[in-house]
């Protein structure tokens, strides 16, 4: 269970009166974050990526497919998230934006696809992915504010989609129904967010993104140490992610 860690320490901390090991990796958080409320975005915050989902992010058959439409270079970008999303939390209630939104505008330029990976089937339901489709086809970031309700997220207004994007929110916005095992693939440049989970289990999630490692990150740190995981449209064995570690969005 990836969240054992940050509980063993909440545990030893004593903000926590049990380990709750004999929860389920859909309802154990749920138990220690109504004991110490803040903890799943603790977990969030903390950015270790271990080697499973190193593996994930860099499967080859996925970096194919990101290969046709970065190029044959690709590095991981340096924002990546392990999403616990808790029944009726807001802060994990995630609002209307870009992904370019939270990075500098050269990041418009790149493309950065974006793999949105559930751990259980998702929609509505449970917290699932809302789109406004073809919202990247303008080629420019909207205006964003932050933050948005009791969350740390920057949102764009929906008066923004309509009059910048000429989008209609009733008639364009398209929930996605991704199965366990699927994957949800879009632009840095699309308007999407994330809906309330109003059911009884944790919705966890996975997105990660890739670039050419030539072009800009739209971050202000450097990012020599990305993970290099193709080169000349070769998958890269041992990959290095310890340039990653604890960095994410």
């Amino acid at each position: 269970d990836v969240s054992s860690e940050i509980i063993e320490d909440l545990f030893n901390a004593g903000k926590i009166s049990s380990r709750y090991e004999d929860e389920s990796f859909f309802t154990r958080m749920i138990k220690v974050n109504r004991e110490f409320p803040g903890a799943s975005i603790l977990f969030h915050k903390r950015g270790v990526l271990p080697k499973e989902l190193q593996d994930i992010w860099s499967y080859p058959k996925l970096l194919h497919i990101v290969e046709q439409l970065v190029g044959p270079n690709i590095i991981g970008h340096t924002v990546w998230n392990l999403r616990v999303k808790l029944p009726n939390n807001e802060p994990e209630v995630v609002p209307w934006h870009q992904d370019n939104g939270y990075l500098l505008e050269s990041s418009l330029a790149t493309m950065m696809p974006t793999a949105w990976i559930p751990l259980l089937d998702t929609g509505k339901e449970n917290g699932g992915m809302e789109l406004i489709k073809f919202s990247q086809k303008p080629g420019i970031t909207g205006e964003h504010h932050c933050c948005a309700g009791a969350t740390w997220y920057i949102e764009m207004d929906e008066e923004e989609i309509e009059n910048k994007f000429g989008g209609d929110i009733e008639k364009d916005s398209v929930i996605c129904n991704v199965p366990f095992g699927g994957i949800l693939l879009f632009s840095n440049a699309l308007i999407h967010r994330s809906l309330p989970n109003p059911s009884d289990k944790i919705r966890w999630s996975l997105d990660f993104r890739w670039q050419d490692p030539e072009k800009s990150t739209g971050r202000p740190e450097k990012s020599d140490n990305l993970p290099l995981m193709m080169k000349n449209g070769t998958a890269i064995e041992n990959i290095d992610f310890s340039g990653i570690q604890g960095r994410h969005g």
